[in-house]
C-alpha cells in the first residue's frame, strides 16, 4: 500500500503530507501524536464552567442561529443546548457552518466552553454528528492530536492513520526473547495503542515499547561498531615497572593527578589484554589527557612497536611534535612529524624511518594514512579530537596494521547519555579533575558600549605587557561570503580602536596553507590579536594568550564557549574572557550565559548544553541515528537506554553476525537503518 491508496488522498493532499515529511505508510504510522485529549465520556455543559481547565465532549442539539457584529463584520452564532443549558458556538469567518451544523440535528462537540459576555460560548470547537462513523475516531476515546500543516485537519489525519493501521501487516523486528524479558507490547499493538489508545495505561506501555525500540536500534549500531573494531591480537606488550613510563613520570616537572593515574591504569589493562583496545579519554580543558596518551605510547614502544598520533590540523601536529620531542628525546625515543606540508625530499626521508622502524612515534594529520605510508610494525594509534575524523578515515588508519590498539581523546566533556549512544562502542575513561594551577580565568559579559570601550582599553594594556589575545566571531551561515563580511566588520572595529596593534584575520577564503601560515605567525608572536570565525583549535596551547573576546556569544553553545575560554590562561598570566552580547538577549541566551558565569566545570556545562540544544546541535553535526529519534529523549529516558544497551550488546555477544533465526528480521532493519555506515565496514 502507498499513501495514494488511502481514502481521500489525492495529489494535492499527498503534497501536503510530504510537507510533514510523510512519504510512505511507514512515515505516516511514525507520525506520532504530539498530545492527547481525553474525550472518553460526555458531560453536561454546567460541568465545564467551573475553575477547572479540563474539557469534555458534550451532546448537544442545534436550536437555531443568531448573528452579532465584531469589527463591523457579521459573525455567526450557532445556538445549541444539552437539554439543560444553552450555549453559542461562535463561527468567525465561517458562515458556511450554518449549512454544516443543521438545525434540529444532534452533535457531539468538544470545545473551550466558557461564560463570556453574559452567555456560555465556545470559539474553538471540534464536532461530529451523533452516531456517525467519525464519532468512534474523534470522540468517546482518548483522542490523538497530531502536528499538522495547513490543509490537513485532525479528523482527516486520524482517518488515514486508522485506515493504514488496519491495512498494514507488521513484521516483528525485536527478538521474542527480548519481548518476554522486558515484557514489551508487540510492534502491531504498540502502533495501534499510541495512535488510538484504549486507556492511559496501555498508552504508557505503547510509548515505552516504541521508545525502547528506537534506543535499541541505536545501541545495536553501537554494538556492531564495537564488534567491528575489537579483535584478538597476537602482540604482547611488556609491563616494565622501571622502564620508560616510570622514567618519564620521574622527569616531568609536575606530579600526575589521581585521575591521570587511574586513566593510565585502565589503558595499560587494555594494552596487556588479549583483545584490541578501543578506548576514549575524555576530560575538561587542562586535565592532562595528552600526558596519559604519551605514557601509553611508551608502554607500546618499550615492547618494540611503533605508535602514531593523529590530529586534525598541522598547527596542532607541530605543537604535539615539539612537546613529545622535548620530553622523549632525552629517553632516546625518535619522534617524526608527517603532515601535508612536509616537503617532498624530507617526506621521503621520514617515510624511510617509518618503514624501517627507526621512527617510534609518528605525529601527523590525515597524511598518516596516505597510501605511501608503510609502517614497520604499528601497535597503537592515538587520535586527538576523534569526532573530527569520520568512520572511513578511522578504517583507513586501522588498516595500516594488524589488530591495532586505538586510543582516542576529546576535550569536549560528553554527557553520559551521548557517551552511551554516539560513543558507546568505545570503553570510556573520564578524567574529571584538573591539575592544580594558580592561574585564574575571569569571565565578563559585555552588553553595552561603555563596557566594550573598557574592554578595548584592557586589551591595549595587556598587549603593552607583551601578551596576545583572540577575537572569535560566530559562524553565521555555511557561506564564506557572509563569514568574511562578519569577520571584516569586527576586524575594522578592532583596527579603529587599536590602530597600533598587529592584528591578523583568519577567514574561510584563506587556503589551508594560508591558514597554517597565519596561525604559525601568531604562535611566533608576530601578531598581537587573531580574529577568526572558526573556533580556535581545541588543544592549541598558546601560553602567551591572556585575553579572548567572543562576539555574539549567544550564538555559541555552552560547551563551545567553555572550550574557547580554555584556550587562554595556559601560561603564567591571569587571563580574561569577554562574552559580547546583544542587550536584547533571549531568556534562553541569558540562562546559558548565567550558567557559564557560575560554572567552570565542563561536565556540568555539557549537561546544561545538551538540555538546551538537544543532541544533534550539541555535537555540531548529524550523528548516525540521533536525528531520527521521534519519541525517545536521551536525557529523560536514560533508564530505558541502559536496558536497550544491555540487550543489544548481549545479542552481539551471542550472535555477532545475526545468524540465529530470531535475529533475522532485526538484522534487516538494522542494516537498512545504518546502510551507509555498514557498507564501509563490510567492504573494508
Amino acid at each position: 500500500m502507498s499513501l495514494i491508496d488511502l481514502s481521500g488522498v489525492g495529489e494535492s493532499r499527498l503534497a501536503l503530507l510530504n510537507k510533514l515529511n510523510i512519504y510512505s505508510i511507514g512515515d505516516l504510522l511514525s507520525h506520532f501524536p504530539k498530545k492527547y485529549e481525553d474525550r472518553q465520556r460526555c458531560r453536561p455543559l454546567k460541568d465545564l464552567l467551573g475553575d477547572s481547565d479540563e474539557q469534555y465532549p458534550v451532546e448537544v442539539k442545534v436550536l437555531g442561529y443568531d448573528y452579532f457584529y465584531a469589527n463591523k463584520k457579521k459573525v455567526l452564532k450557532v445556538v445549541v443546548t444539552d437539554g439543560f443549558l444553552r450555549a453559542n458556538l461562535i463561527c468567525f469567518n465561517r458562515d458556511f457552518m450554518k449549512n454544516v451544523l443543521e438545525e434540529g440535528k444532534e452533535y457531539i462537540v468538544f470545545g473551550d466552553f466558557q461564560y463570556r459576555y453574559g452567555e456560555v460560548q465556545a470559539t474553538r470547537f471540534d464536532f461530529v454528528p451523533k452516531g456517525s462513523a467519525g464519532e468512534s475516531l474523534n470522540f468517546m476515546r482518548i483522542v490523538p492530536i497530531y502536528p499538522l500543516t495547513e490543509g490537513i485537519t485532525q479528523n482527516f489525519m486520524r482517518q488515514i492513520i486508522f485506515e493504514a493501521l488496519t491495512s498494514t501487516r507488521f513484521g516483528e523486528s525485536l527478538p521474542e526473547s527480548i519481548i518476554k524479558k522486558r515484557q514489551l507490547m508487540s510492534k502491531r499493538e504498540s502502533f495501534r495503542e499510541i495512535h488510538f489508545p484504549k486507556d492511559h495505561k496501555t498508552l504508557e506501555k505503547a510509548i515505552y515499547r516504541l521508545k525502547y525500540y528506537e534506543l535499541f536500534e541505536l545501541e545495536c549500531n553501537v554494538a556492531l561498531k564495537k564488534h567491528y573494531f575489537t579483535h584478538h591480537k597476537e602482540r604482547k606488550y611488556k609491563d616494565n615497572p622501571a622502564g620508560l613510563v616510570s622514567q618519564l613520570i620521574q622527569s616531568l616537572p609536575f606530579k600526575l593527578t589521581s585521575g591521570q593515574k587511574d586513566a593510565l591504569r585502565e589503558i595499560k589493562e587494555d594494552l596487556l589484554s588479549q583483545n584490541t583496545m578501543y578506548r576514549m579519554i575524555q576530560g575538561d580543558v587542562g586535565c592532562g589527557k595528552t600526558v596519559v596518551a604519551i605514557l601509553a605510547m611508551l608502554t607500546v614502544i618499550e615492547s618494540g612497536y611503533q605508535t602514531a598520533l593523529m590530529v586534525p590540523t598541522e598547527v596542532l601536529a607541530k605543537q604535539h611534535y615539539q612537546t613529545l620531542s622535548g620530553w622523549l628525546n632525552p629517553l632516546s625515543i625518535r619522534v617524526e612529524l608527517l603532515t601535508g606540508g612536509v616537503k617532498t625530499s624530507k617526506r621521503k626521508e621520514i617515510l624511510e624511518t617509518i618503514k624501517d622502524g627507526s621512527a617510534q612515534i609518528i605525529v601527523g594529520t590525515h597524511a598518516l594514512f596516505s597510501e605511501d605510508v608503510k609502517y614497520h610494525e604499528l601497535g597503537l594509534i592515538v587520535i586527538d579530537e576523534q569526532h573530527k575524523f569520520g568512520v572511513q578515515e578511522r578504517i583507513q588508519l586501522i588498516e595500516k596494521g594488524e589488530a591495532l590498539d586505538i586510543l582516542v581523546m576529546t576535550a569536549t566533556p560528553i554527557p553520559r547519555s551521548l557517551s552511551l549512544t554516539v560513543y558507546g562502542d568505545l570503553e570510556l575513561t573520564v578524567i574529571r579533575e584538573k591539575p592544580r594551577r594558580s592561574i585564574e580565568i575571569y569571565s565578563h559579559i559585555v552588553s553595552s558600549d561603555e563596557k566594550r570601550k573598557a574592554m578595548y582599553q584592557f586589551m591595549d594594556k595587556e598587549i603593552d605587557k607583551g601578551r596576545q589575545g583572540f577575537v572569535v566571531c560566530p559562524l553565521i551561515e555555511e557561506s564564506e561570503k557572509i563569514d568574511l563580511n562578519s569577520t571584516m566588520s569586527v576586524f575594522e572595529a578592532i583596527k579603529s580602536q587599536l590602530p597600533n596593534r598587529n592584528t591578523a584575520l583568519l577567514h574561510g577564503r584563506h587556503s589551508p596553507q594560508e591558514k597554517e601560515d597565519i596561525m604559525a605567525a601568531y604562535l611566533n608572536g608576530e601578531y598581537d590579536i587573531l580574529i577568526s570565525t572558526t573556533v580556535i583549535e581545541v588543544g592549541v596551547d598558546i601560553s602567551n594568550a591572556s585575553f579572548m573576546v567572543v562576539e555574539n556569544a549567544d550564538r555559541f553553545g555552552l560547551s563551545q564557549l567553555h572550550q574557547l575560554r580554555g584556550r587562554i590562561g595556559r601560561g603564567n598570566y591571569h587571563s580574561h574572557c569577554f562574552f559580547c552580547i546583544d542587550h536584547n538577549l533571549s531568556e534562553d541566551g541569558k540562562s546559558r550565559l548565567k550558567a557559564l558565569m557560575s560554572h567552570n566545570d565542563g561536565f556540568a556545562l555539557a549537561e546544561e548544553d545538551l538540555k538546551i540544544r538537544g543532541p544533534g546541535e550539541f555535537l555540531g553535526n548529524r550523528q548516525s541515528g540521533l536525528d531520527s529519534l521521534k519519541l525517545a529523549n536521551l536525557i529523560t529516558d536514560e533508564p530505558i537506554l541502559l536496558k536497550a544497551k544491555e540487550d543489544a550488546f548481549q545479542i552481539l555477544r551471542v550472535d555477532p553476525k545475526f545468524e540465529l533465526p530470531e535475529n533475522q528480521m532485526l538484522a534487516k532493519t538494522i542494516y537498512k537503518r545504518f546502510e551507509d555506515e555498514y557498507r564501509l565496514y563490510l567492504t573494508s
